[in-house]
């Protein structure tokens, strides 16, 4: 069985491009399957941040998608234009798209008996209106959306009569969680206005008070690298949080950590926190459609509606080791849902039936 993924960029390091690197490995795995990778906005010279095995991947080199109506459907008439002799050649059993913007092209590129499945990464509350009247009227061409959670199913199931929950697979999972000793809190994702970064300022405050031994450390990259980190320069906070950068080593990052931050506005179920799990350390994050989705309150982590809140929960993690550790193990037990051979099995389904 061929299949085909098709992404604006397989380049970037973030959480759709991991997702679909583990995806590749899991589906890799099986003989049955044969994998490739059309990535619309990437070059060839370009390195992917992950790694995506053997898999042939075909860089089409178009500029980036703009946000302009009319310059959208510019971008989408190239792109079929582009795409089509491709999808000829390759002739695949079935395209899995990612991403509203791509997953509208998969109707036109519909060859002969193709399955197409588009697949949604990101909260539908946040697709801009317009993208939306775009979904409804091309979504139900569609033979299935791929969705993250429950909560998502509900809000995409007015779009197609077919919606598969298949959540997003751990790329690792180790035999011991971590030990929770070190002083450290760790933040994982895109520098990026919808993680929230700036929320982050008057916990930061509240810890250097109380904890000056604990340090805050962020690891990503983005848009606002240079604006967030002059923020907290200018709130002299940069003693005890440290903005380090992309990673290729987050399992390692986590395991000498105690404690997993999220203050994102929004997500829709974050790599974060389910690589936090796997290596049993629990989360405190803000509410939100995924943090909802992963964390049980109370139990595993918790969930929080206001920087008070954020940082007296954050502070009784941080002063009864006992409770760190307890919400760890559950955390760690919890993340075996995610393992890459429960997530295969539903993949397996939607294939084969």
């Amino acid at each position: 069985m061929k299949i085909t993924v098709l992404c604006n960029s397989i380049i970037p390091n973030g959480g759709t491009e991991r997702a679909i690197s583990n995806l590749i490995h899991i589906l890799s795995s099986d003989e049955r399957y044969k994998i490739n990778i059309i990535s619309l906005s990437s070059n060839p010279d370009e390195k992917p941040a992950f790694d995506f095995g053997n898999v042939i991947i075909y860089h089409l080199g178009l500029h980036d998608l703009q946000q302009n109506f009319l310059n959208k459907i510019v971008w989408y008439i190239i792109a079929l234009k582009n795409l089509i002799p491709i999808i000829k050649m390759i002739s695949p059993d079935i395209i899995l798209g990612y991403g509203h913007n791509i997953n509208v092209l998969l109707p036109f590129i519909r060859i002969k008996k193709i399955k197409l499945y588009g697949c949604e990464h990101i909260n539908y509350d946040t697709i801009p209106y317009s993208s939306k009247i775009i979904m409804k009227c091309i979504y139900p061409f569609l033979d299935g959306i791929i969705v993250l959670s429950k909560t998502a199913k509900q809000k995409y199931a007015r779009l197609n009569k077919k919606i598969c929950i298949i959540p997003n697979a751990l790329s690792f999972f180790q035999l011991k969680p971590a030990l929770l000793d070190c002083k450290r809190i760790i933040m994982i994702g895109r520098l990026s206005k919808e993680k929230g970064y700036e929320r982050l300022v008057p916990i930061a405050h509240k810890l250097r008070e109380r904890h000056p031994l604990w340090n805050i450390e962020i690891y990503g990259d983005g848009p606002l690298k240079d604006e967030l980190y002059n923020i907290f320069y200018r709130e002299n906070l940069l003693d005890n949080v440290h903005f380090k950068g992309s990673t290729k080593d987050i399992q390692g990052k986590l395991n000498k950590s105690s404690i997993l931050l999220m203050t994102s506005y929004t997500e829709a179920l974050p790599m974060a926190i389910l690589e936090a799990k796997a290596c049993g350390v629990p989360t405190v994050a803000y509410r939100c459609e995924g943090t909802n989705e992963l964390i049980i309150n109370g139990s595993d982590g918790f969930l929080v509606d206001d920087s008070n809140e954020f940082y007296n929960k954050l502070e009784l993690l941080i002063e009864d080791h006992q409770l760190l550790k307890l919400f760890g193990e559950r955390a760690y037990n919890k993340a075996k849902e995610y393992s890459a051979c429960n997530i295969k099995k539903s993949w397996d389904r939607l294939f084969i039936e």
